[in-house]
C-alpha cells in the first residue's frame, strides 16, 4: 500500500518544480528567447526537468557552447534566469519518508556550505528533527571531507551512507550509478552495515510503485 504522506510530498515537489520551470520560461521569453516549456521537455526522457536540462537545451539551440556556459550566463544564482527552489520543510519530508518505511538521510552535506566549526551544530539540529543518516561519501566531496563527515556521523550517532548523485544519463557530468568520484564503486558496507539494519523488516516489494 502506498504511503499517502509520501505521495502528497512528491506531488507537492513535482508541482513546485513545474512552477519553477514555468518561471524560467517566462524569464527566457522576456529576454527575447521565445521557447515554450513543452519544447524543452520534448528533448528529454526524464520525468522531471530542471536547470541542467534547460542548459542542455540552450546547447542544442546553439545559444551556448556547453552547459557550464549556460549556467555562468543564465542559470546560476544571481543570473537573469535563476529561480529559487522552495522545497518541503524538513519535518514534513522526514515524516513522509518514515511513513513509507524509509530512512531519512542528509544528502551531500558539503552543499550546506557551513564551516567545519559549525558543522556539528548544524547537523545535530538536523538529526534532532528526525534525520538518522549522513551521506558522508559523495562524488563532489574530497576524500578528506568524506572521512571527516564519517567521523562526524559516528560522533553524533548517525548512520553513514554513500551516494552517486546520479540523476540520469548525461544529467550531471561525472555522475554514474553506483559510483563515487573517478568511477570508484560504492562499498557494500554502506548497505550491509548501515542502511539495511536501519530499514529493519522493510518490504521492498512495496516500493514497486516508486519510479
Amino acid at each position: 500500500e502506498k504511503s499517502k504522506e509520501l505521495s502528497e510530498t512528491i506531488e507537492y515537489l513535482t508541482e513546485e518544480r513545474h512552477g519553477r520551470n514555468c518561471q524560467i520560461i517566462q524569464k527566457m521569453n522576456a529576454d527575447g528567447y521565445k521557447f515554450t516549456l513543452e519544447q524543452v521537455e520534448s528533448c528529454f526522457t526524464a520525468s522531471q526537468i530542471g536547470r541542467p536540462h534547460f542548459a542542455d537545451f540552450l546547447v542544442m539551440q546553439k545559444i551556448v557552447k556547453n552547459r557550464q556556459e549556460a549556467f555562468d550566463r543564465f542559470f546560476a544564482k544571481g543570473k537573469a534566469w535563476y529561480v529559487s527552489h522552495n522545497g518541503e520543510d524538513l519535518e514534513t519530508a522526514v515524516q513522509a519518508i518514515k511513513s513509507a518505511g524509509g530512512v531519512p538521510v542528509l544528502a551531500h552535506p558539503m552543499s550546506l556550505y557551513v564551516s567545519w566549526g559549525k558543522m556539528d551544530e548544524v547537523i545535530t539540529s538536523i538529526r534532532d528533527k528526525g534525520v538518522i543518516g549522513l551521506e558522508a561519501y559523495h562524488p563532489g566531496a574530497r576524500n578528506s571531507e568524506c572521512f571527516r563527515l564519517e567521523e562526524t556521523a559516528r560522533r553524533l550517532g548517525m548512520i553513514v551512507t554513500a551516494g552517486s548523485d546520479f540523476h540520469g544519463e548525461g544529467v550531471r557530468a561525472g555522475r554514474h550509478l553506483g559510483k563515487l568520484a573517478h568511477g570508484k564503486k560504492i562499498d557494500d558496507r554502506f548497505w550491509l552495515d548501515e542502511l539495511k539494519p536501519a530499514l529493519g523488516d522493510f518490504d521492498f516489494a512495496k516500493t514497486e510503485w516508486v519510479k
